[in-house]
């Protein structure tokens, strides 16, 4: 465990199951598509409503990333939704069938949607697309921010006492 400011605990704790009652809800992790396009859906800007039902929510997600109703059903979303209620991140209003964003859920989901759809995602297209006609790449804008960004976050943990990480 990281002992800094970088580390609370919150994306760990995001990404492990909880128990509610008897039910065990599994966590929220990074790569879980349809959870990260159900938080996108709700922080975007141009839709951010105050509460929501499940349905209109479904509707919503579904519109927004063009899918079809047997591409994303209503009751995967239900699903989906238990997972971030389990975390905190949505909570019903009252006993209506409303629900909202939470605080931390605006907090952490914009922050798991920013590190999946802006860091995440291009990172791994890229490392999906290796070099495989045997001769040396030669620099590209890509290759030239991404060494960038490695040579920050290098500084940042040495600035931050953090043991350097192995560079593939």
């Amino acid at each position: 465990m990281l002992a800094s400011a970088v580390d609370t605990g919150q994306l760990a704790a995001l990404a492990a199951p909880v128990i509610i009652g008897q039910r065990r809800v599994p966590g929220v992790k990074l790569h879980d598509d349809r959870v990260i396009r159900l938080l996108e859906t709700l922080l975007h800007p141009g839709g951010f409503v105050r509460n929501w039902t499940t349905r209109e929510l479904h509707t919503r997600v579904v519109a927004r990333h063009r899918l079809t109703g047997d591409e994303y059903r209503l009751s995967q979303l239900r699903y989906d939704l238990s997972k971030v209620r389990a975390k905190g991140l949505v909570e019903r209003i009252g006993k209506s069938r409303r629900y909202c964003l939470t605080p931390l859920g605006l907090k952490l989901g914009v922050l798991l949607v920013k590190l999946r759809l802006r860091l995440l995602g291009p990172l791994v297209g890229v490392i999906r697309q290796p070099n495989t006609n045997g001769a040396p790449r030669r620099s590209n804008p890509v290759d030239a921010a991404y060494r960038e960004v490695d040579t920050a976050l290098d500084h940042l943990s040495a600035a931050l006492g953090l043991q350097h990480a192995a560079s593939t």
